[in-house]
């Protein structure tokens, strides 16, 4: 990553902003939007309103701030902005073809997974699950989830456990075959299989629908009588039979997440098209997850940009402060010398030559050895700068 400093002058900076919307602006520099309206508050540049581009593209009447005229005691007139730009790599496609390696051992005739018609030698997870399901009441919505720790994420009735634990006890079986590593969660139940070290979560759930109960004669009759009792109608739930996969991971845009019951295919036949779908989750949520690590370094470097040049900032502010208190220091001295000079002359004038050890010359000699004190010309002032050599 290369670093190019750009220096923008206050009036540049101002006609930039008012001719360019500042998140396009902002992209050209190499900066956030934010940390380019900064710049602007730090510069006392006016920007434009929200909503300013919208009117002056649609061609309505838009008012441009002028810029203002700049305080005296304001010493900022510009700003450097360090654009960073990255050097292209050439791109990497083992994982493609990875992918793509194992897209072909899944539609392999040879490699489909078959869903056998009983429990045999059950998963250990499997076993678990089963056992706290055992005893599990529907809620109402007539669907049933183990409670117990280190079970499968499964929602489903009563009547579809055995086959969705059948199903899991294939695909877990299945993931292991294949290398790939099974974990559950002790917060949730939480399910997810580990691919191309990626944890992508999945689970067995079955829909349902959801209906008005319908009031019976006497509560219409209250109704009537009390309507704000029936504001919010009560609901029952019909389970539907129909189980579907679900792989849930929030991150994922533009891929499969959901493999369902359908009327010429149930889920049993869709486990091969499943892992391939765990499988570009997996390298979706790796791309995922490595360009917001890139992001977030993107944001780090900008926050530390923005600390080194405020410490930059202050650092200037002190040593302005320190050149304007020397100036004062000087102009001062030199003040007490023009004084000085005048004040002994009018003294000879009024009463001639000035007797030595009289406080007329104590009074000069102290006058005089202030203002050599105070001066910063002065050899003591000009040691600490290191200005001889040694």
């Amino acid at each position: 990553m290369e670093q190019k400093p750009i220096v923008i002058t206050r009036d540049e900076l101002y006609n930039k902003v008012w001719s360019t919307p500042m998140i396009i602006l902002a992209k050209d520099y190499g900066i956030s939007d934010v940390a380019l309206r900064k710049i602007c508050k730090k510069l006392l540049v006016p920007v434009p309103k929200i909503g300013y581009w919208q009117k002056k593209r649609s061609g309505a009447k838009v008012d441009q701030a002028p810029l203002p005229t700049l305080p005296k005691d304001h010493r900022f007139t510009s700003h450097t902005i360090f654009k960073h730009t990255h050097r292209e790599t050439p791109k990497d496609n083992h994982q493609d073809s990875e992918i793509g390696t194992l897209i072909e051992h899944e539609k392999s005739q040879e490699h489909v997974i078959r869903v056998p018609e009983s429990l045999i030698s059950p998963h250990p997870f499997v076993s678990k699950t089963e056992q706290s399901l055992k005893n599990a009441k529907p809620d109402i919505k007539g669907l049933v989830r183990p409670r117990a720790k280190k079970c499968l994420d499964l929602y489903v009735s009563p009547q579809n456990v055995s086959r969705s634990l059948l199903i899991m006890d294939t695909l877990l079986k299945a993931y292991e075959s294949r290398g790939y590593k099974v974990a559950v969660s002790d917060d949730e139940n939480k399910t997810s299989v580990i691919i191309m070290d990626e944890d992508i979560q999945f689970s067995i759930s079955e829909s349902y629908t959801r209906h008005v109960k319908e009031l019976t004669p006497q509560q219409k009759k209250e109704k009537e009588k009390k309507p704000w009792m029936y504001y919010f109608p009560e609901y029952f739930y019909k389970t539907s039979g129909r189980l579907s996969l679900q792989i849930l991971e929030s991150c994922l845009y533009g891929t499969r997440k959901t493999w369902g019951d359908g009327k010429r295919k149930r889920i049993e036949d869709c486990l091969n098209s499943f892992i391939i779908g765990l499988n570009n989750a997996a390298l979706a949520k790796k791309n995922w997850r490595l360009e917001k690590e890139k992001r977030e370094r993107e944001w780090e470097e900008e926050r530390q940009r923005g600390i080194e040049e405020s410490i930059r900032q202050m650092k200037d502010e002190q040593k302005i402060q320190h050149l304007d208190e020397q100036l004062d220091l000087f102009r001062k001295s030199k003040e007490i010398r023009e004084f000085l000079d005048l004040w002994k002359q009018a003294c000879i004038n009024c009463i001639g030559e000035i007797p030595q050890g009289s406080k007329i010359e104590k009074w000069i000699n102290w006058i005089q050895e202030y203002a050599d004190r105070i001066d910063p010309l002065n050899e003591d002032h000009l040691t600490y700068y290191d200005v001889k050599d040694d």
